[in-house]
């Protein structure tokens, strides 16, 4: 549904007091999902990517609080899709719609112009968001319209080191999450499967120690280290620890995943061992 705007003047102005109270209403009429309202202040002149004090256009909130239809009014009056936050993180609109799983809204978005590749403060974008969630369908709609399958996350977030298993791509993070189809996707899409993070993790290692910890099913990451596996993925590989993908297959026990290391003849020891590998016989 369409609701077009006339008559609206960009330049139309008010008292401080008054643009400020209109501006805290048209945030708070935004998260409510009142599209009427909303048209009623845009056709005052509010500017529409007027921001509340933590960075959030009516847009953004719209879309965090499931408001999709009064988001996509803001979108046909041409709200800015691209603007981040200041809180939570330098998100985007499009990030936004990914972490609240929805596709409609992601769609529309995309075939609005909205820019696929903005980081958020910590460096992840809208696919490495999706890869995270395990939203399938919109990593594979993010994929089909070049999203860049090659970035990844910051280390450095405001001067300060994040932990070693950073600095990963969206494939190293559907790995270690257990999100097989979304890996596959990616496959097919050229993604380089040998990647590493800065503790020198690829999306194998990453997949196999993050089946060790899986609470519940781990068909996932089976399914995800198969499919690495039978792809190419370096099999013999070692982290910053000096670990192999069947060092830690045999120490977590996972046997379907040892098997499959052992059927493509993986290096019983590393060339460069650490001194304490257990035996891995």
């Amino acid at each position: 549904m369409s609701f077009p705007l006339t008559g609206v003047s960009s330049s139309a102005t008010y008292s401080y007091n008054t643009q400020v109270n209109d501006s805290e209403a048209f945030i708070k009429f935004a998260k409510k999902g009142n599209t009427k309202k909303i048209l009623e202040l845009l056709k005052q002149g509010i500017g529409i990517n007027t921001t509340d004090c933590h960075g959030n256009t009516a847009l953004m909130e719209a879309i965090y609080n499931y408001r999709t239809d009064t988001a996509k009014v803001l979108i046909e009056n041409g709200a800015d899709l691209n603007m981040q936050n200041n809180l939570p993180f330098g998100k985007t609109a499009l990030i936004n719609a990914v972490e609240r799983d929805l596709e409609d809204m992601v769609i529309a978005l995309i075939n609005k112009g909205a820019y696929l590749d903005i980081q958020d403060i910590s460096g992840q974008t809208a696919l490495i968001k999706a890869a995270q969630h395990g939203y399938t369908t919109i990593a594979k709609i993010l994929i089909a319209n070049g999203a860049n399958i090659t970035i990844k996350e910051k280390t450095k977030v405001s001067g300060l080191m994040i932990p070693g298993e950073y600095g990963r791509n969206a494939l190293m993070i559907a790995a270690q999450n257990g999100h097989a189809e979304i890996i596959t996707a990616l496959i097919e899409k050229g993604a380089s499967l040998d990647e590493k993070t800065e503790g020198g993790d690829t999306a194998l290692t990453l997949c196999i120690e993050s089946c060790s910890t899986a609470l519940f099913s781990r068909d996932g990451y089976i399914q995800t280290a198969k499919a690495l596996i039978e792809n190419g993925a370096d099999i013999n590989i070692q982290n910053n620890r000096r670990d192999t993908p069947l060092i830690l297959a045999k120490r977590f026990r996972i046997g379907e995943i040892v098997q499959m290391l052992k059927d493509k003849n993986a290096l019983k020891y590393p060339e460069n061992p650490r001194i304490d590998y257990m035996d891995i016989e």
